[in-house]
């Protein structure tokens, strides 16, 4: 699939960046931050956000800064980068075809 890195980065919070670069389980960090899977589950999907104390626990862990962790935007550059991996890996038919798809999408999100 053409838009797996697309849809990988897309409307994931910095918390699930974070774990995946680590290769860490939803549920081994619930048990370093003594908290349910379910809550890394809500966090990744922007239900709710940790509190105070558990951010200072995410950031020593993943050692970034808090305001980092909160940030939630995936740095578009970053995105780009990745599209343009993979549209590199694809024929020129299909490549028209990944760029129609985008667009509608882009249309869709944005009404």
């Amino acid at each position: 699939n053409y838009c797996f890195v697309y849809y990988n980065y897309m409307g994931k919070t910095k918390i699930k960046e974070l774990r995946i670069k680590n290769n860490l389980t939803q549920r081994y960090l619930a048990k370093k931050l003594n908290v349910t899977p379910q809550t890394i589950l809500n966090w990744e999907n922007d239900c709710f956000e940790p509190n105070i104390e558990q951010l200072k626990k995410l950031s020593t862990l993943f050692n970034v800064s808090i305001d980092y962790i909160v940030n939630n935007k995936i740095d578009n550059k970053q995105i780009a980068n990745q599209i343009c991996i993979e549209i590199e890996k694809i024929q020129y038919k299909d490549f028209i075809e990944f760029i129609r798809n985008k667009i509608e999408e882009i249309i869709q999100e944005n009404k």
